[in-house]
C-alpha cells in the first residue's frame, strides 16, 4: 500500500523554482525579498514518504494475498517476487530481504527485515481489507539502496465504521488509519520523519476491486485517498512540516512506469520558509502539476 510518494525530481524542481518565483515579484517597502531556493527538506520528505509508504505495501500484500507474488507495479512491492523470504504466522508476518539484498522491479536494493504484527486486531480481523485490523511495524537492519531505514514505530488500522464487522461497500468505503515514526540515514546524516494520515480506497464499491471480505483487495486497479500531517527534521537539522489534501493516487493509471497522483494537493513547509503547494490536478491520467510559490503558479511535467 502506498500512502503518499512524491517524486524526488517533482520536489526539487517544485523548489528550484523559488528563486524565479521570489525574482519575479514586485519588492515591496517594507519587505525586500530573499532567495529561497532550500531543497534538502523536499528531497529528504520525499525519500520518507517513499520508504513508509513501501513498508506498508510490503506488509498489506503480504497479509492480503499469503503469498509472495507482489507485480503490481514500481511504488508497490514488485520487489519482493524476485527473492525476498516471506514468513506467515497466525498473526504475524516476517519479511527477510537477506543479508546480500534483493534488487526488486523498482530498481531498488533492499537488505534486512521487516516485522508485522496484527495481534492488537479486534472484530476477529485477520486482513488489511477487514474492519477492526490493526498491525504494528517494525524493522531489523533494514536498508535500501545501502541507506538505512529504521521503522522506530508504525502503526495502521482499518477504522471502516460497520456493525460487528459488517459494512456495505455500496455505501461506505475501506479506510485506514496511519500513524509512523521513522528515521532515515542519508548521505551520513539522519532524517527524522513521524506521520498521522488517513488512507481512503475511494473505489471500494467496484466489485473488481473490492469483492468482500474473503477476497483480497485488487490493487492493481485501486484508487487511494490520502489525507493527513508530516513533520520531521531534515539532514541539515531543520524542521519541516507537510499535508496531504485529499492527495489521490490512481493504479489503473501509469505514465513512464510510474503510478501517479492524479489530484490532490501537497503542502510542505521547511522551517519558517514559505510553504510550497503542489496542485496535482483534477483526475486525469497524467504526468502534469501545478506548483505555487508565493502567489506564483507554474506548471510543468513530473519526471521519473
Amino acid at each position: 500500500m502506498k500512502t503518499s510518494k512524491v517524486n524526488t525530481r517533482l520536489a526539487i524542481v517544485a523548489l528550484s523554482l523559488s528563486l524565479l518565483a521570489v525574482s519575479c515579484r514586485k519588492k515591496e517597502k517594507e519587505e525586500v525579498p530573499t532567495i529561497d531556493n532550500e531543497q534538502s527538506t523536499a528531497s529528504d520528505q520525499n525519500d520518507a514518504e517513499r520508504n513508509a509508504n513501501d513498508i506498508d505495501n510490503i506488509g498489506a500484500q503480504a497479509i492480503e494475498t499469503n503469498t509472495t507474488n507482489f507485480m503490481y507495479g514500481r511504488e508497490m512491492s514488485g520487489s519482493l517476487a524476485g527473492g525476498a523470504t516471506i514468513t506467515l504466522g497466525a498473526q504475524t508476518c516476517t519479511v527477510d530481504f537477506g543479508t546480500t539484498g534483493v534488487t526488486g522491479n523498482d530498481g531498488k536494493t533492499r537488505t534486512g527485515k521487516l516485522f508485522y504484527d496484527w495481534s492488537g486486531s479486534t472484530n476477529g480481523a485477520t486482513r488489511y481489507r477487514h474492519p477492526g485490523f490493526k498491525s504494528t511495524t517494525t524493522s531489523s537492519n533494514y536498508m535500501v539502496d545501502g541507506n538505512a531505514v529504521n521503522v522506530i514505530s508504525k502503526t495502521v488500522e482499518n477504522i471502516t465504521p460497520n456493525n460487528g464487522g459488517v459494512f456495505n461497500p455500496a455505501t461506505t468505503n475501506l479506510k485506514w488509519s496511519i500513524a509512523a515514526n521513522i528515521s532515515l540515514v542519508k548521505s551520513g546524516a539522519t532524517i527524522s520523519w513521524n506521520c498521522s494520515r488517513t488512507k481512503e480506497l475511494i473505489n471500494t464499491s467496484d466489485p473488481n476491486v473490492y469483492s468482500g471480505p474473503t477476497n483480497p483487495i485488487a490493487w492493481q486497479l485501486a484508487k487511494i485517498k490520502l489525507n493527513g500531517n508530516s513533520s520531521g527534521v531534515n539532514k541539515n537539522g531543520e524542521n519541516y512540516t507537510a499535508v496531504a489534501i485529499d492527495l489521490v493516487r490512481d493504479y489503473t493509471c501509469q505514465t513512464g512506469g510510474r503510478h501517479r497522483f492524479v489530484s490532490g494537493i501537497l503542502e510542505y513547509t521547511p522551517g519558517t520558509r514559505r510553504t510550497r503547494r503542489i496542485d496535482f490536478g483534477n483526475g486525469a491520467c497524467d504526468n502534469i502539476a501545478t506548483v505555487t510559490i508565493v502567489g506564483t503558479n507554474i506548471t510543468f511535467t513530473i519526471g521519473q
